[in-house]
């Protein structure tokens, strides 16, 4: 679905059907527009299955009201950058859009290296068994990805390093075993490792097992 679909006039009926169930007069009389030019938005709105039509229990007299509700939630995202140009559409519930919502509201200082770090490899990224925020400064993001031994060192090279202008994500890729392992030998590096961080995503509670 394109972006120029959402016409103001078509964001004005959507956001007073966000509110609460609306009919198609009540919409007209709070956006002043004519109730047929409302009710050609609505038609062209529910052929994109974006609004549902809903029956009112309220009237008891006389035919039920006609209103209309959101149909489902949607994202668009438009990623313009110099060497990438494309527009998504996100279904909320996946957990690639909780995963990219969860990241740019954990981390919102760093809005444009992070889109297109997740964008680049997020095909990659919701195949992870866990993904979490270390830390970061001005310039640097730190993250731990959770892999299977299978996948390591492939993730290693794909995942672990990316630059943008100033900035830099690295991202420490370790299997839950190596993490067990090295916490068993006391061994510095992953003691300090889970020390502090921010969950961003997770398969079977793979971090809450790892702090056992």
């Amino acid at each position: 679905m394109e972006l120029t679909f959402f016409t103001p006039s078509r964001m004005q009926v959507l956001k007073e059907i966000s509110k609460q169930p609306a009919s198609a007069s009540a919409i007209a009389k709070a956006t002043n527009v004519s109730l047929p030019y409302v009710l050609n938005q609505i038609k062209l709105l529910e052929a994109k299955e974006i609004i549902k039509q809903t029956t009112s229990t309220e009237q008891k007299v006389g035919k039920p009201a006609k209103k209309y509700e959101i149909a489902k939630p949607i994202i668009q995202l438009i990623h313009i950058t110099n060497t990438t140009c494309k527009q998504t559409n996100l279904a909320t519930s996946t957990p690639l859009t909780q995963l990219y919502l969860q990241v740019l509201t954990t981390i919102p200082n760093h809005h444009d290296i992070l889109s297109t770090y997740f964008w680049t490899k997020k095909d990659l990224l919701e195949k992870l068994e866990g993904f979490a925020l270390l830390k970061t400064t001005e310039k640097t993001i730190e993250l731990i990805a959770i892999t299977t031994p299978e996948q390591l060192e492939f993730y290693r090279k794909e995942i672990s390093s990316f630059h943008q202008n100033s900035q830099e994500v690295n991202c420490w890729v370790h299997t839950s075993n190596e993490i067990k392992e090295g916490k068993e030998r006391n061994d510095q590096y992953y003691v300090d490792l889970l020390k502090s961080y921010t969950i961003l995503f997770q398969k079977e509670r793979v971090f809450e097992e790892l702090e056992r």
